[in-house]
Parts: C-alpha cells; sequence; structure tokens
C-alpha cells in the first residue's frame, strides 16, 4: 500500500477514459499508419510467441483467458493453432490422432480452497476439444457473496507441464473465472445508469482516477474520475469485471446521494464531487467533498438500486473532506463471522507546518462505531505537528499500525490494540519505531511490518572475519569487534580499552541464505547468525557451510607458514595470546601488514592477529579461550594464515539457487485451509538440493516454520528423512478453539537463495466451518430430487411416500385446523385466493418470501432446487412434502454431517441439537434420544441461556399427535462449530381419526344405535313375538307394480258392448 499515490499526467488519464469508452462500441485505438493492417490482436507479432495451443470461451471479452460462470454452464473450445499450409482434412486428422492417442487437453479450475480438472471432448464438426462443465460442478452456491477468485489452467496434455516451454504445445494457458452470478458489486445499480457517450464531452476536466478493487475478484473493480471543480460533473462511477479491458456499466450517483445531503445540509450539495472511495467485502463507501457515504450491505438478498447512508462524523465535522483519504486493509472474506476484521480507516491533513491539523480514525464492520487511532501519546506530546500517513490493520494480532511522519523526528510507527471489547488494551503495545527517512508505502507481510522509502542503507564490509573450522565443511565467522585495536603493539591491557567494547553486528538473520566470499578464494553461505558474541573483542559470528574450498595464504606469498607456530596464553582468562615463530629470524616474522589476518589450526581456536609484541611475535585474540592451553604447538603444515582483514579481502552476495521446497499433499502454495473445531489436518513437505548435489550434513533440518499467531491453533512439527537424506517435516494442525481464529504458516529454507522460485511456501489457517458443511436429514429410504418433482414413489405397502400440498397451504394452528397463524405459506400461488381465512388472525398472518410483488406462481422464478428445499425461507416454493399416516410414534430422525468432498458421517456427540417447530404447532414430541453424562452436563450449562431442551442427535426420536403438516427446525447447540448447523424436516401426518368432539359423537351414537336394536329383538324374542324371517322382509319389501286401466263410464260400457 503506497503512502503517495502517483501522480497521473492529465494527457494519460484522458488516454485512458478514451480507451474505456471507445471499448463500449467496438472501436480501435490505433495508428493511422496501420489501417489497412490486420485489426487482429489476439496474434502476436512474433510468429515463435503464438500459441501453439489455443483455448477461447463465448463469454470471453479479451485477449487475456477471462471466462465467466454464470448460471449455465461453462463452454470452452481448446484447438491446435493451424500451420500455413494445412488443409481442413489434414487438421482433423491431427486431431483424431491425440484424441486415440488418448492424449486430450484439460482445464483445471482451482482457487485458495478447492480444485477440480475437466477433461474436454473432441467435437468433429467443429474441429476442436470442447468441456461443457455445469454450474453446480463448480459450485453449488447461487446467492451473492465474496467468493474466493477462480483460476483456470489449460494444459493439452495433463500431467506435463513440467516438460513445457513457452511458445510449444505443452506451454500451459492460464487465466481467471469469474462468478458473475455471485459477485456483489455486481448484482447492483449504482444510481442512474448511463452511456458511456455521455461522459466523452468531460474527458478534458478530468484530474486522476480513484480506483477501488473487489477484494475477492482481481478483475472487479469500481473507478471513479474525479473531474476539475466548476462543471457540474457531479459523482460518476463505472463498474467493470475484466479489468476495464472490455465494456463496463457507468453510473451516475449524484442524485441519490443528493437526496441524502438535502435532508441534513442546508447548503445542498451544489458542487459535490468524488475525493476517494473502497470497495470492500460487503460494503461500497463514497467519500465525497460533501461526506462519507455507505451503501446497503452488497450481500442483501434483494437486488436492485443501491442505496446509500450519510456517516456523520463529529471528529471531522470540521475538516476538510477534500483533503482526506480512505485507507482499507483488503482482504478476501468468504465467512461473514470473519467480516469484523474488515476495517476502514480515514486520514485527514489539513494545512502545512504550525497550521497542520491531522486526523485519524478507523472503524470496523459493520461501521457503525468510529474511534481515533491511538499513536504514541507521550511523542505526540513531544511534537505535535504528527503528519498522518497511513493505517493498516492486522488481522491476526488484532492490532492497528499508524504510520506518521514529522520533519524533525521523521517517520514513526505506532502500534496498538483495536479489540472494541479490550478498551484498555488499545494503547500503543510498545514503544513507536523512529525512522530516519520519509516512507512511501507500508504493508505486512506475514509477521513483519515492512515500509519502503527513499532511503540508501550500504553495509559495509570493512570489519575483519576470524575463520575458525567446526568440521570440515562447517566453520564459523567471527566478525571483529574493533579494527586494529593493538596496532601500537604494546597496549597488553586493551582488552580494558573503550575502543574494544563491542559494537552491534553488521550480520542479521536477514542475512541466512547469503553467500560470504573470499578475495583469496572460497564461499560459504550462511546457515545461523549469532548476533551477539559471548566474548566482547567479537562483535558477532555467522555459522555456514563451505560451498568452494576455503584457500588462505600461499607458501610463496607466506612462507612462514612452513614453521611451527607457539602459542602461549597470556593471562589465565586466555583472552589474549602470544603468536611466536620457531627458528625463524625474527625479520621474517609476523609485522604489521599481518595485523587483521587470523591464524587457522583445525581442531583448535582460531587467532586473530591484533598488534605485534616484539619483533617476529605478534599479540592475538583467540575465538574460543576456553580450548587455549598455557602452551600450544602448532606443526607445520597444522596451520595457515587467513586474510579477511576489510574491504575487499571478503564480501557477501546473493548465491545461486541450491534449494527447493515441495508440499507432498496437493497443496497449492497461499492457500486458504478452513479447519473445523475439533479437527486435525496434516501437511507434509520436503526440502531437497534442487541442483542435484548431497547435503554435506547428515539430517539436516533445512526447513523452518513461522505462524503468525501461534496461540489460534496447536500446530507441532515432525522432523523426518529419507533414505536420500531430503528433510521431511509434517505439520499437525489441531483446532482447540471454538472462536474465529487466524494463522498464517510459512514453511521456508532460510538459507535458500531469494533466486530461488520455490523455497518458501504459504498457507492460512482459517478457524471456521469448512465449505459446504451442513447437516442433513436422510429418510430410511432415500428419495432423489428427480423423484421428490417428478414421480410418484411408494413404500413397500404401495402407500404414496410425498403428500401434495393444495395451492397457498398454511398449516393449523393450536387455536384450530381451520385457523391458521403462521407467517408461512407454502405452495404459493399470488393468482389463487388463501383457504382457511375465516377469522381475522387468519386474515392478518401469512406473508409471501419468494413471490413477493407477484402476480402468479410462474413469476416467482421457483427452481428445482428451491422446490426440494425445506427451508421456512423457500416455503413459498415448496409443493411436495414426506407423508406418514396416523399414528405417527417415535419416529427416527436420522442426522449426517455433510461436507464437500467428504463422505458423510452420522451426527452425533458433542453436536447436540436443540428441535423446534417453525409454526409454533404444539402437538409434537421428542420422545427419544441417547442419554449420556455428557448430555446431562450440557443440559445443565444451557440450562439459562438456551431456552429449549438439547438432546443427543444419536437415537433422535419424535411422536406426533396431530395432524397435516409439521415443520420441524434442527439446529446444533452454540459453540460447538463456528457457524450455524440447522436443517429442517417437513412431515404431513395423513389420514388421522376425525376431530373432537366429532369422534367422540360417532362412536357414542354408534353405540346407542346398536344397544337399541339389541333391546327390541330381546323384547320381541321374550314375548313370543315372532321374529322376521327373510322371506317374510323380502316380501314387506317387495314392490308390487300399479296397474293403470280406463275408467268406466256409462259411455265406455255402451261401446263397449257395442263393439
Amino acid at each position: 500500500m503506497k503512502m503517495t499515490r502517483p501522480s497521473i499526467k492529465v494527457t494519460q488519464m484522458i488516454f485512458f477514459i478514451v480507451l474505456l469508452v471507445g471499448i463500449q462500441f467496438g472501436t480501435t485505438i490505433s495508428d493511422p499508419d496501420d489501417r489497412d493492417e490486420s485489426n487482429d490482436t489476439d496474434e502476436p507479432d512474433d510468429p515463435e510467441q503464438q500459441k501453439l495451443f489455443q483455448c477461447v470461451s463465448g463469454n470471453m471479452d479479451s485477449k487475456r483467458i477471462r471466462l465467466y460462470l454464470g448460471l449455465d454452464n461453462l463452454v470452452v473450445d481448446c484447438m491446435l493453432q493451424k500451420k500455413p499450409g494445412v488443409s481442413a482434412r489434414q487438421y482433423q486428422n491431427q486431431l483424431k490422432l491425440y484424441t486415440s492417442s488418448g492424449l486430450l487437453p484439460t482445464m483445471a479450475i482451482y482457487n485458495s480452497t478447492n480444485s477440480a480438472t475437466f477433461p474436454f471432448k473432441l467435437i468433429m464438426n467443429a474441429s476442436t476439444w470442447r468441456v461443457n462443465v455445469p454450474r453446480y460442478n463448480i459450485t453449488i452456491n447461487t446467492v451473492a457473496a465474496p467468493v474466493d477468485e477462480w483460476y483456470v489452467e489449460f494444459s493439452m496434455f495433463h500431467g506435463f507441464s513440467m516438460f513445457s516451454s513457452k511458445g510449444s504445445i505443452l506451454d500451459t494457458l492460464k487465466g481467471t473465472l469469474l462468478d458473475v452470478a455471485r459477485e456483489p458489486i455486481l448484482q447492483w445499480t449504482i444510481g442512474e445508469e448511463l452511456s458511456s457517450r455521455i461522459i466523452e464531452p468531460h474527458l478534458h476536466r478530468v484530474l486522476k482516477l480513484q480506483v477501488s478493487q473487489s477484494p475477492c475478484a482481481g478483475d472487479v473493480a469500481v473507478l471513479a474520475p474525479v473531474f476539475a471543480p466548476g462543471g457540474h460533473t457531479g459523482v460518476i462511477l463505472s463498474v467493470t469485471r475484466s479489468a476495464f479491458t472490455a465494456q463496463a456499466r457507468w453510473f451516475n450517483a449524484t442524485r441519490s446521494l443528493c437526496s441524502l445531503i438535502n435532508e441534513v445540509c442546508v447548503s445542498g450539495c451544489a458542487g459535490i464531487s468524488i475525493v476517494d472511495l473502497k470497495l470492500t467485502n460487503c460494503h461500497l463507501f463514497l467519500l465525497t467533498n460533501r461526506g462519507l457515504f455507505i451503501s446497503q450491505d452488497l450481500l442483501s438478498p434483494v437486488t436492485g438500486t443501491l442505496n446509500f447512508t450519510l456517516l456523520f462524523l463529529p471528529a471531522l465535522a470540521q475538516m476538510d473532506y477534500s483533503a482526506t483519504t480512505l485507507w482499507f486493509s483488503s482482504q478476501c472474506v468468504t465467512d461473514r463471522i470473519y467480516f469484523s476484521d474488515d476495517t476502514l480507516s480515514l486520514i485527514s491533513n489539513e494545512g502545512e507546518g504550525e497550521n497542520l491539523h491531522s486526523r485519524c480514525l478507523y472503524s470496523k464492520y459493520p461501521f457503525t462505531r468510529w474511534f481515533l487511532c491511538q499513536a504514541s501519546a507521550a511523542d505526540i506530546a513531544k511534537n505535535p505537528k504528527h503528519r498522518y500517513l497511513s493505517f493498516l490493520h492486522d488481522r491476526h494480532q488484532h492490532t492497528g499500525l499508524l504510520l506518521s511522519h514529522t520533519e524533525q523526528k521523521g517517520a514513526m510507527v505506532s502500534v496498538f490494540g483495536v479489540k472494541v471489547e479490550d478498551i484498555f488494551q488499545r494503547h500503543t503495545k510498545f514503544t513507536p519505531v523512529i525512522l530516519d527517512f520519509q516512507p512511501r508505502g507500508i504493508f505486512l507481510l506475514d509477521n513483519h511490518v515492512i515500509l519502503y522509502g527513499s532511503e540508501k542503507h550500504e553495509m559495509g564490509f570493512d570489519k575483519a572475519l576470524a575463520l575458525q573450522y567446526l568440521t570440515d565443511h562447517t566453520v564459523l565467522l567471527h566478525e571483529n569487534a574493533v579494527i586494529n585495536d593493538h596496532a601500537n603493539g604494546n597496549n597488553r591491557q586493551g582488552r580494558n580499552n573503550p575502543l574494544t567494547v563491542a559494537p552491534a553486528s553488521h550480520f542479521s538473520p536477514n542475512h541466512v541464505g547469503k553467500v560470504v566470499y573470499f578475495s583469496d578464494g572460497g564461499m560459504v553461505v550462511i546457515t545461523e547468525v549469532f548476533r551477539t558474541h559471548y566474548q566482547g573483542r567479537f562483535s558477532g559470528a555467522i555459522v555456514g557451510e563451505i560451498l568452494e574450498p576455503i584457500k588462505g595464504a600461499s607458501l610463496n606469498a607466506e612462507p612462514m607458514q612452513l614453521c611451527d607456530l607457539l602459542v602461549k596464553k597470556g593471562e589465565p582468562e586466555g583472552l589474549i595470546v602470544t603468536l611466536q615463530l620457531k627458528d625463524l629470524d625474527p625479520s621474517q616474522g609476523f609485522n604489521l601488514s599481518h595485523v587483521g589476518k587470523a591464524v587457522v589450526a583445525p581442531g583448535f581456536s582460531s587467532y586473530l592477529i591484533t598488534g605485534l609484541v616484539h619483533s617476529g611475535s605478534a599479540l592475538a585474540k583467540p575465538t574460543m579461550p576456553a580450548l587455549v592451553l598455557p602452551l600450544t604447538s602448532h606443526r607445520s603444515g597444522e596451520w595457515l594464515l587467513f586474510h579477511s582483514a576489510g574491504r575487499g579481502s571478503w564480501g557477501m552476495k546473493e548465491g545461486l539457487c541450491r534449494h527447493a521446497l515441495q508440499s507432498l499433499d496437493g497443496v497449492r502454495n497461499n492457500a486458504l485451509m478452513r479447519i473445523n473445531v475439533r479437527e486435525e489436518l496434516n501437511f507434509t513437505f520436503r526440502a531437497f538440493m534442487s541442483d542435484y548435489s548431497l547435503s554435506m550434513v547428515y539430517h539436516k533440518k533445512f526447513m523452518r516454520v513461522v505462524l503468525t499467531n501461534p496461540l489460534a491453533f496447536r500446530v507441532t512439527a515432525r522432523h523426518s528423512w529419507d533414505d536420500t537424506n531430503n528433510h521431511m517435516l509434517t505439520l499437525t494442525a489441531f483446532s482447540h478453539l471454538c472462536k474465529k481464529a487466524t494463522t498464517t504458516v510459512m514453511v521456508y529454507i532460510p538459507e535458500a537463495s531469494l533466486l530461488c522460485r520455490s523455497s518458501s511456501f504459504t498457507f492460512t489457517l482459517q478457524n471456521s466451518c469448512p465449505e459446504g458443511l451442513q447437516i442433513v436429514y436422510v429418510s430410511q429410504q432415500p428419495i432423489s430430487d428427480h423423484e421428490w418433482i417428478h414421480t410418484d414413489p411408494v413404500d413397500h405397502m404401495e402407500n404414496k411416500r410425498l403428500f401434495n400440498l393444495p395451492v397457498n397451504y398454511r398449516p393449523p394452528s393450536q387455536l384450530g385446523v381451520l385457523i391458521p397463524t403462521t407467517d408461512n405459506i407454502y405452495n404459493a400461488d399470488p393468482s389463487h385466493p388463501h383457504p382457511r381465512q375465516h377469522y381475522p388472525i387468519s386474515k392478518n398472518s401469512g406473508r409471501y418470501k419468494q413471490c413477493a410483488g407477484k402476480r402468479s406462481a410462474e413469476e416467482c422464478g421457483c427452481t428445482d432446487r428451491l422446490k426440494v428445499s425445506p427451508l421456512a425461507i423457500n416455503s413459498d416454493c415448496r409443493q411436495r412434502v414426506l407423508r406418514l399416516t396416523f399414528p405417527v410414534t417415535d419416529f427416527n430422525i436420522t442426522l449426517f454431517l455433510r461436507r464437500t468432498n467428504h463422505a458423510d458421517h452420522p451426527l452425533c456427540s458433542p453436536y447436540f441439537v436443540t428441535v423446534t417447530e417453525v409454526n409454533n404447532r404444539t402437538s409434537w414430541k421428542v420422545t427419544g434420544t441417547h442419554a449420556t453424562p455428557t448430555m446431562d452436563r450440557m443440559r445443565q450449562y444451557f440450562e439459562d441461556s438456551l431456552k429449549n431442551n438439547l438432546y443427543n442427535p444419536e437415537g433422535l426420536q419424535i411422536s406426533f399427535y396431530g395432524s397435516e403438516l409439521f415443520h420441524l427446525r434442527i439446529s446444533v447447540i452454540p459453540g460447538v462449530v463456528l457457524c450455524d448447523l440447522v436443517e429442517e424436516v417437513q412431515i404431513y401426518v395423513d389420514e388421522p381419526p376425525l376431530a373432537f368432539p366429532t369422534q367422540q359423537l360417532v362412536n357414542n351414537m354408534a353405540a346407542i344405535i346398536l344397544g337399541g336394536l339389541l333391546l327390541v329383538g330381546f323384547l320381541l324374542i321374550y314375548n313370543g313375538v315372532a321374529m322376521p324371517t327373510k322371506s317374510s322382509i323380502k316380501t314387506l319389501l317387495k314392490k308390487h307394480k300399479p296397474t293403470i286401466s280406463p275408467t268406466r263410464t256409462q259411455n265406455s260400457t255402451t261401446t263397449q258392448g257395442h263393439e
């Protein structure tokens, strides 16, 4: 993060805006002389740089591979680059040859937590390879949320990438995949949408560009051009999904922001302009010259026009917002419990010199409370004119880092706690660090604070080094504390001289891995640094391994090495010794040119020559006085002179790469590993010599581990070595705390050169719910989604297992079957009437969710996924539920713990659960659970905090005493996992007995009728009355056909007689 933002020339910014606007309409900016040439910019000019293997997608809109994942399948085509003169038939034969050999392209999709590989298929009609990946094979989620950025790699031959070379057929194509259906900012309209043509007349007034990138998606950003005052341009924003390489959306947010300003400000918002902006995981901040605006939650399920709120900050009420900047410690957070780590700060610097007024405020999610940055109170009191430059938040240590600067004292870094609950820990953590240069930036790297600026610091190599052999391939180099401290040759008590006090060592732990080389020959790689020395006469020491043999002075240059050497201890402590040559003319002995050189005797202490005693003898200080005897003799050939006395005799540089580090678990570098509570993860790494040499040390520990937050997890390391002496490191991480915690683990080889590409491995452990962790109810006879929607499954008794709910159904309440009171509506259809609305309490309840504001069920957008979802939030789309017949007693609820890429496990202790009824029905009861002492203790512990009893999910049984729909919600108790594990089960109890008192009345009437018949029969028999027989009853009930004839009259009689 830079402290001072580089100024951009107006002409460059105008060109950039013109480029953005031109892209909207498909125009191309090119040199007029090149108009007649081909406009195909996808092909590189150099034929050797052309990709022989290419992949395209219908959603790609730029030269670099950028794929976009919507709600549909992801379709990508790959092909071989056609060579000149190759016919279409020859090209197809080549594709067939590769395919018949099993050589097909593959597409690898991965992010910090997941990875998957998909093979292509040959499409002969199109002469390409094609892959068609359903969305659910990549991700099953569709709701808007921050998503770890996906990366894609296309390989012609999977597994051969190690043999690839640039421009070859094995060259891997890389790109990104953006989930446009979930990226939060892409789901919103920020004010009034504009055509990019409207921006063109104002390009000459652009002063600078403010851009804020999405924390999770590198290609998604919000851009705000800052216009010169006086043009009434307002607040113009642009949102891109392709890093402004393709079409972007433009918005004018002036009207929506001004409506908020007019409510609280009398002066209105004339001349409003953007100052800065920041896009966080769930909010968009707009800093204008009229105030700071925060958007609504970008993760809201209801999208549309983005609403803003004007924040009133009393600490900045009298400040000029135009002199204020926003700082955001950007990090991609995909788990809502970690949103609280999002920290935004405002730094305002108004005036100069004695008139300087600086303010620093910060706030954490949900950005409702703002605090003053806590700089060092003592230092501010001494010099109050501090100019605040930057504020960063360290999410591992929960601290804030405030960088400030003064003309007199230079830069200062203050570190203080930012936990709101730790109000007494918000003071500075330690004494501020004063730096004597003007910093330009600050950022966090693992557990280091990195500042960079214009300082130039060179290490001085003017101190002598005393060489001492530890083994035949390991040496110690002791750094001399004082140069020529005995050059006068007379100060035998030089150890009491103030000049001999050891200054700070020039070596630091950062020099591990550097190579020390000597002018006479030889190289040593530093493996360990000691910044202090147990002797005051040496500043420090380094341990190194010999890369090239270290050469001493030649016999021609120093013939004295042919003589025996006598070492006399000058005092009991052995801090000063005298070196004397046997059988040698004093004129040919030690002289002033030997001061600063070292006498090296392998197996003994080495001696750094510091002065002369008399002709031919020298004073020296031993590197290890405890090894010095009162009188020691070294024969010729057992000692040598070593020259490293100051600048030019030795130096330090970055060595060639000799090491490599490899993860044996397939974990990618910079991966985010989510670990569940009480879960254990293992990671194995191997360090080896990349130059195919062998380590000279048997069972050497190459790797080291650094944790940014050691208390977050229990991390243990186990070292081992394979048969070829390669160092193996196994890390075991155990999550023992049920609270959010994050630590970055860095495994590295300290002595590896910075030129190595794979000498360190970094990943993050996050204590949170693993992706896809959920509890699910599985019936004894599972029903597939297809059966649930399209068929009528039956049990072994041919009874239907699913019940079709009526339209706009609501279950009964405790007031009665015909008096529903719940707000949940099932199988919703706004075009149909609501049944069972006979009472006011029923008419005033019941709310649509998915169908809110819709006119029919077709407009509700109920997908198959929503239709099979048992959650109450999706009740509008729920059409069918599990059916059971009355009575339902001791019904088994079998729950499983489900996780992505893991097998289902039965839910058991300590995942204790509570059971509630969503619609507040009471005619049910938990009648069975596996009681354990742990469950009893947990019940006592949660007796006051939980409103419901907790149960062991093992052996969970429920009995239903009512009828129709029961909607149960089963929740894991808090404190077990860091997310809400909830499962909902819907059961319809069918074919119940008649409701009270109807059933009792029917039973009583039947008993009375039956008793009356029996009594009448008894009385008839008792009085001798013949009982009716079957034939008599038939005769009684037999119906005779009526006879119809004309009425006889006189006329009719006469007529009949005449006839």
